[in-house]
């Protein structure tokens, strides 16, 4: 696997930069009641936060456009918005980041850094596992849906699947 010949496309259109890296985590929720008369707390797992993971590119000048150039065009999807104004939820499409179980994902943070030495950005592109809540299709919400309030996914229900995706080519 040589990450110098990586590839990422978000939303169809393949993003300027080299990709140097990426990395995945996530933790375990623990629920930490007080016990009366007892010092201290309990830990109890209860489940898993979203997944995080990020991307670094590598942000070069060259024919295709100056490093500054290219880095415009990542804060532009960064700050692109769906239809409703909100961030944009990626399909992923990636062997590494499908291992962890994750099929959608929200950009969630863009970091760009330079150095005196070389015509080069570095940007880090950071992404959180979007698990949207659905409605339960066989039953209605008990206050006819006026609490706003979603009830998480269950097997067998599915959303409505994003447009855009995340695609990430790690050269084999």
């Amino acid at each position: 696997m040589k990450f110098s010949d990586g590839e990422v496309s978000l939303g169809g259109v393949t993003v300027p930069g080299i990709l140097s890296s990426l990395s995945i985590g996530s933790e375990v929720i623990f629920d930490e009641p007080k016990e009366e008369g007892k010092p201290g707390t309990t830990k109890l797992p209860m489940g898993w936060e979203d997944s995080d993971f990020s991307l670094s590119l590598v942000l070069v000048s060259d024919e295709n456009g100056t490093c500054y150039d290219k880095l415009k065009k990542l804060v532009a999807v960064f700050k692109g918005t769906n239809d409703k104004k909100n961030p944009k939820v990626f399909t992923i499409a990636n062997h590494h980041i499908s291992a962890w179980g994750i099929d959608h994902a929200v950009f969630k943070r863009l970091q760009s850094s330079e150095d005196n030495k070389t015509d080069t950005i570095k940007a880090t592109l950071s992404f959180t596992e979007h698990n949207p809540p659905i409605q339960n299709q066989a039953q209605p919400p008990k206050d006819g849906g006026a609490s706003g309030k979603a009830e998480n996914k269950t097997p067998g229900t599915t959303a409505k699947e994003p447009e855009l995706s995340l695609k990430i080519n790690v050269g084999r």
